[in-house]
């Protein structure tokens, strides 16, 4: 068999990545077609998001068009990268298990699919699956089943449901809960336990009331440690290591876009730490106090920055929509620095517990991971 691939079959920013990453993505793409797995009248494949159909060139939501006559063209073009892209994406980490709080997650679960239906989501997996499979009738009602009856000696529990055209695509809705009371060795298991829901990245700005509220409701009610909400990469499994390469890379473009890596998200946090700040930042009071005093905290943030009490802690709210900016333009994100200089004893716990990014070389790989999480420290 015969395959002839250029650089046109690779999307223009995976070229941006280093070149063994290009060359990997070639190959994956050149399986692909050599297993007739891409469906007809599709070009290219988005490693982050799976086939794109090559006579439609995603572009901006209506809303996010400029009016005629005005100079939007480079914003524009941000938000058409964020809406191929990326998502918004709201995560919370507990050392709670699941099983003690098991109306709390279907409560979560269900405001979930009060903004993005059940009929949306095509494909799910377990804890067992190694790849997804197509939801069924007994799906939706899988977490209820695993909270009420747990099977799993570990106390796991895990479900992920998601949207895409295919099994292997990485999804723009998501819900995944991952719980775990002991590790492999039976002992306490030392991990978050995380709740992640994402959503198509324009919900993050014509819903963002509903995407605000939800966030609100759902720290009223969850034991939550740490937690953000706010645009994000989500990166596929199924090409974890060339799309946490191009997450990276674009991340620290446009440093308020998070990396959803849910693994290795809960190893970071574990229990002690705060992942990284965003639109929406959450806070129990435990690890707010180990910062100082309330006095301490305003001194150290300079600056107003909405907050309130909600639930197990505080919730920070950085303007009143989620922020996307270029670096490359000089554009800077003050409010994000301030507080992240306030967490940042927290955010380096999840420094040095994360593992580290799959950047392509093992040579680079620690001081990637240092420089993403440490990412506005930069001015």
């Amino acid at each position: 068999m015969n395959l002839t691939i250029d650089d046109h079959d690779i999307d223009a920013d995976v070229t941006e990545l280093q070149p063994e990453l290009v060359e990997q993505a070639r190959v994956v793409l050149a399986c692909m077609r050599g297993a007739e797995l891409l469906p007809q009248g599709v070009a290219n494949v988005d490693v982050m998001h799976g086939p794109s159909l090559s006579n439609s060139e995603p572009v901006a939501p209506r809303h996010l068009l400029p009016a005629p006559g005005s100079h939007q063209a480079p914003y524009l073009l941000l938000q058409q990268h964020l809406e191929r892209h990326g998502v918004f994406a709201i995560t919370l980490f507990t050392d709670v298990s699941f099983l003690a709080i098991p109306e709390v997650l279907l409560r979560c679960q269900e405001m979930y699919f009060e903004l993005c239906p059940r009929e949306r989501l095509r494909f799910y997996a377990d804890e067992n699956m190694r790849k997804h499979r197509p939801v069924g009738p007994k799906t939706f009602g899988m977490l209820e089943s695993s909270l009420r009856n747990p099977q799993d000696k570990d106390g796991i529990v895990a479900l992920e449901l998601k949207d895409g055209e295919h099994a292997l695509d990485a999804p723009k809705h998501l819900f995944k809960v991952y719980g775990r009371d002991r590790d492999r060795r039976g002992d306490p298991d030392q991990l978050a336990n995380s709740l992640c829901m994402t959503f198509a990245p324009e919900d993050g700005l014509a819903r963002v009331r509903d995407m605000a509220a939800l966030v609100r409701r759902i720290a009223e009610i969850f034991p939550y440690r740490s937690g953000c909400a706010g645009f994000g990469y989500q990166v596929s499994r199924y090409s974890s290591e060339v799309g946490e390469s191009f997450a990276w890379q674009k991340s620290m473009r446009h440093p308020q876009m998070d990396i959803v890596r849910s693994l290795q998200d809960r190893h970071a946090v574990a229990n002690n730490a705060g992942k990284t700040v965003n639109w929406l930042t959450l806070v129990c009071d435990e690890l707010l106090r180990e910062l100082g005093s309330p006095k301490n905290v305003e001194q150290t943030l300079e600056a107003p920055i909405e907050w309130t009490h909600l639930g197990a802690g505080v919730l920070f709210q950085l303007g009143a929509s989620p922020g996307f900016i270029d670096r490359t333009r000089g554009e800077t994100a003050p409010d994000y620095h301030r507080l992240h200089r306030l967490l940042r004893p927290l955010i380096e716990r999840a420094r040095e517990q994360s593992p580290w990014f799959a950047t392509g070389s093992s040579d680079d790989q620690a001081e990637r991971t240092d420089d993403w999480f440490r990412r506005f420290d930069r001015a």
